[in-house]
């Protein structure tokens, strides 16, 4: 489930197995109670036809859809909540998409009635921002912080959400702007950022 997913650009990350175990762990202990389901979104692919980045082609342009459809299908039409995981591009509100974007997962679900609440995963914003350091590195973690109407919601998504990489797309918007919460799970104290 972690290895062959058409989105997956280079060796799988540790910690998607260790979301899979988490979760087998918890419906052991919650036997006969509400247990937590998984629900895969990505589309299938022929594995025996993928030979190269080329061959995803096909199955790549169409992830963002297939993914909300089987949202709707899965959670929506069967009237069950869902948590769910998928790169944050995918579901980043105004990024600029180019001409004529197809709509996006979120745009999708809410159109078949999904109230929606987006949080995103925060990066600690390193070299020039000091200053966000300091302020992240005030919060007891793990911290899921409301972005409307504090200094958390004015800062630039940009650093925020990409480390401070550089990501284009997100010139001039503000964290408000891409989601309702941010998600911050560990600090890198303003010492270990260097």
């Amino acid at each position: 489930m972690w290895r062959n997913v058409i989105g997956m650009v280079g060796p799988p990350s540790p910690v998607l197995e260790s979301f899979y175990q988490a979760v087998r762990a918890a419906n052991l202990k919650r036997r006969g109670k509400h247990q937590l389901r998984i629900v895969l979104g990505d589309p299938y692919g022929d594995w025996d036809t993928i030979k190269n980045p080329e061959d995803l082609g096909p199955f790549v342009g169409h992830r963002d859809s297939w993914y909300a459809q089987v949202v709707k299908k899965e959670v929506l039409h069967k009237k069950r909540r869902a948590l769910l995981i998928m790169g944050a591009n995918h579901f980043l509100r105004k990024l600029d998409r180019g001409p004529d974007p197809p709509p996006t997962v979120e745009q999708e679900l809410r159109a078949a009635g999904a109230r929606t609440y987006f949080i995103v995963f925060g990066t600690n914003a390193t070299g020039g921002y000091d200053e966000l350091d300091r302020r992240f590195d005030a919060w007891p973690l793990p911290a899921i912080v409301d972005l409307r109407g504090n200094w958390l919601g004015d800062l630039p998504a940009e650093p925020v959400l990409t480390g401070g990489t550089g990501f284009d797309k997100l010139a001039g918007m503000k964290l408000r702007d891409e989601a309702d919460a941010l998600l911050q799970v560990s600090g890198l104290g303003h010492d270990t950022a260097k």
